[in-house]
């Protein structure tokens, strides 16, 4: 996490990740970032938990991927296009604590171990609480 916390303060205001839907500083990206590990830890993730993370790189998704790691969580990539098949063997080999899923995606199929379905939208969806993650 070197590249969120060594980052001099003359940088701080400089994109650290561009898309063509939004900007988003160093400044930014730590807080927000902090603040997913917050929620994260918060509901029980901690050293060596797997957190899943479903949906296409954005900046969104970057930002949870760093949440994620600053929770000392491990992240777990779900690739948007796995059939559903795909994505319940995979799930069910990586056993989740968390789920986390972008806005724009299907719910992932429920795992018979468990785990916490959760929306990276600043909304809940059907079967999943948000991470109340505002950018």
């Amino acid at each position: 996490m070197a590249f969120l916390y060594d980052t001099p303060e003359d940088y701080l205001d400089t994109p650290a990740l561009v898309s063509s839907r939004c900007t988003i500083t160093h400044r930014a990206l730590r807080r927000n970032a902090e603040k997913i590990a917050r929620q994260l830890v918060t509901l029980g993730v901690g050293a060596g938990d797997t957190v899943a993370v479903k949906g296409h790189p954005t900046v969104e998704l970057v930002t949870a991927l760093h949440g994620v790691w600053m929770a000392g969580g491990v992240a777990a990539p779900l690739h948007p296009g796995w059939t559903p098949e795909e994505e319940r063997r995979n799930l069910e080999l990586l056993l989740p604590r968390i789920t986390l899923v972008a806005e724009g995606h299907d719910t992932p199929p429920p795992l018979p171990t468990g785990g916490t379905l959760l929306s990276l939208g600043a909304r809940d969806k059907p079967g999943m609480k948000s991470l109340a993650s505002h950018w």
